[in-house]
Order: C-alpha cells, then structure tokens, then sequence
C-alpha cells in the first residue's frame, strides 16, 4: 500500500513545531510524495497562530518549492455540540479543515459528551476531517461515529503519531482498531495522516499503514492512495449540507 500524500503536517507557525513551510515541502519532495498539506493548530491552542495567519496562506500559490501543497487547518473542538474555534467564513477559504479534540482545550467528558462534539463537528460542511481519534485521554463511543462519518463524508484520520508507544494520546492501537473494523463493514474512508511536527516526520506513515494493512479495509477506503479519489472526498464534503 503507496501512500501519495500527507496533509496533517505542522510549521513553526504553530507554535510547538520545528520547521519551516519551505522545509515541510522540502521533505515531502526528497521522500516522493505527490501532494502534502500544512494544518496549524486554530488560535484556541496556546502559542498559535492567529486567525489572520489562515487568510495570508490562502493566497500564497499552489506550488512551492517544486511541491504541491494545500492550505488548511487542524482547528480545535471546543463544545460538546462540535463549535470550533475558527468561523465558517475563514474555513471556506482553505483548502481542507481537520477538526480535533484536544484534552488541554475541550476537557474531555465521558464518552456521550465526546461523541456527540465529534458528530456535531462533522455536521459542519467545511470539516473534511476528524484528527487523531483513539486518545487515551478522550473516550468514545466509535459505532456512531464511524456511521456518522459515511453519512457526512468527513474522512476519520489514522493518526500516525497516537499509535507510537509513549505518545500521551497512545491506547495500545485499541480504539483504532474498531475504528478500522466498523470502517470497514460500513465502507466508511479514512485518511492516513503523519502529524508532523518536525520537517523530517512529513509523510512518516508507518504505524498508520500497519494498522490499515492488518485491519482488511479495502484500499479504495484509504485516501492517501489515490489522489483523484482525496479530491472527489473532499469536494463531496464542502456539497454536504448545501
């Protein structure tokens, strides 16, 4: 299974990252891949950027140093019916919007509360998809979330980072794992993403991929490998609601 792109990938522009734009693509060109992405962190994240920084992007060309790029964002959950951080009227302007739970903003309740924010979140036309479900940290229930993904076409991320041992967000690859299953049965996709927060972690995929590849999900579920499917997706989801 070739993975072509990865668009969960931080800056220093979110305040905790270490590299660059420019060094982000470059990685993304030495390692192959045919498309990659920037997601700073929405201003609700301590150190981040602020709104403005998402309207400056949204001008810069498609193309930089030789690499194809989307402007996007990884936009806090912030209530239990799915409100983010960052309004409508921006997001419409970006490329994509991952939409995710972070414990240290949204104080993660039981797993009801958690996910009814998930569901609520996707009902939002411009939040193409869910970041870094399977925290240890925020529990949820997956069945729902899985079925309401396919209705809403929001792609569910494997979040490469969650599933290395040691990560605070790591629960042994449990809840990925019924993720994938429910994914599969339901023929719901997902998105393998890297959330990359250093230059060289662009496009590191491989806890994300082994997961997949041992779950049985058919290949036509994982966006990473088809670039024209990842385009449809996401076209597909900015229609939802409309």
């Amino acid at each position: 299974m070739q993975f072509i792109l990865d668009i969960h990938c931080h800056t220093i522009a979110s305040g905790h990252a270490l590299n660059t734009l420019e060094e982000n693509l470059t990685c993304a060109k030495e390692i192959g891949l045919m498309l990659t992405g920037t997601s700073e962190h929405g201003p609700n994240m301590p150190g981040s950027c602020p709104l403005s920084h998402f309207l400056d992007i949204a001008k810069l060309p498609d193309f930089l140093n030789g690499m194809h790029w989307l402007k996007g964002a990884e936009a806090n959950i912030i209530n239990t019916s799915g409100k983010l951080d960052m309004p409508d009227d921006i997001l419409a302007k970006l490329d994509f919007c991952i939409a995710s739970v972070h414990s240290s903003i949204f104080y993660p309740g039981d797993k009801g509360a958690n996910t009814e924010a998930i569901i609520g979140t996707m009902e939002n036309p411009y939040v193409d998809i869910i970041g870094h479900l399977g925290d240890a940290n925020v529990p949820i229930n997956p069945h729902p979330i899985v079925i309401a993904a396919k209705k809403t076409g929001t792609l569910i991320e494997i979040n490469n980072k969650s599933l290395i041992p040691g990560n605070r967000r790591y629960d042994g690859g449990n809840t990925i794992r019924k993720i994938l299953a429910l994914c599969k049965a339901h023929g719901t996709p997902v998105i393998a993403g890297s959330d990359a927060h250093i230059a060289k972690d662009v496009g590191q995929l491989e806890q994300a991929r082994s997961f997949i590849i041992d779950s049985g999900i058919d290949e036509s579920l994982v966006i990473n490998t088809n670039l024209l499917r990842f385009k449809e997706v996401l076209k597909g989801k900015r229609r939802y609601g409309k």
